[in-house]
């Protein structure tokens, strides 16, 4: 196969191989699993896909790729590769901070109206974000951008029951972000909320949701702080002050 890197990393790495565009694939993963130990995996639900395309756009390439990883998971190929790895930064930035600024796990987070409306606004920042940058979104958690941005202001009943299902998919799961703070690693905040905010303010934009989490789990890392779903409310009301609203 005619490639030479195959990227597959949370996060929006394009930047880090723009050399090698027209020889590196990358793959958006969905399976919701756990490192449990050497050569120990564990998956937390049944189904999941991966999603392969290439940073130069085409798909020859990720056809090929595809054929072998489906042996793993259900495998889908795209032309619009950054318009999916936007789209599962939305995942990991509205669970990995706010899992571990909480203690909670992931139906408990899902079941907390508060919490909920955390996750609202920091998805509809995303998607504002992403769209003034040029990004053509792919669907988050199978809704469509305009949805989530729409429930930032409003009732949209196809957005609860989307995190419902979530919560009751992945249960008492925990997030990566928290098994790095218990065993003290650095965290990755920087390379999903802390992208955004830095994206934002690029296009001129402001994400105070998605600021307000780096700033507390930097805290949470250093150990001013403990995991309490107060910190929720912290955020939300940073980012009223930012909105002026209720």
């Amino acid at each position: 196969m005619d490639f030479k890197t195959f990227w597959a990393l949370d996060g929006v790495w394009g930047t880090y191989a723009q050399k090698g565009r027209k020889a590196t694939l990358g793959c958006v993963i969905s399976l919701g699993a756990g490192l449990e130990g050497p050569g120990r995996v564990r998956q937390f639900r049944r189904g999941g896909q991966l999603t392969i395309g290439q940073l130069d756009g085409g798909t020859e390439k990720a056809r090929e790729l595809a054929q072998i990883m489906s042996a793993v998971a259900h495998t889908n190929v795209t032309g619009n590769l950054p318009g999916h790895r936007w789209a599962k930064l939305a995942l990991n930035c509205m669970g990995n901070p706010l899992l571990a600024l909480s203690g909670y796990t992931v139906r408990e987070l899902h079941q907390d109206p508060k919490a909920r409306r955390v996750i609202i606004r920091v998805v509809a920042e995303l998607v504002r974000t992403a769209e003034t940058c040029g990004v053509e979104l792919a669907p988050i958690a199978g809704l469509s951008p305009g949805l989530w941005k729409r429930a930032d202001h409003s009732r949209v009943p196809e957005v609860n029951q989307a995190l419902e299902v979530m919560g009751r998919e992945m249960g008492e799961q925990r997030s990566s972000m928290v098994h790095d703070l218990n065993a003290g690693r650095p965290t990755e905040v920087e390379f999903l909320n802390g992208y955004v905010v830095s994206k934002a303010r690029e296009a001129g934009l402001d994400a105070p949701c998605n600021e307000a989490a780096v700033a507390l789990v930097k805290k949470l890392s250093k150990g001013e702080i403990e995991p309490d779903p107060v910190h929720l409310e912290l955020i939300l009301a940073k980012s009223r002050e930012r909105y002026n609203d209720t």
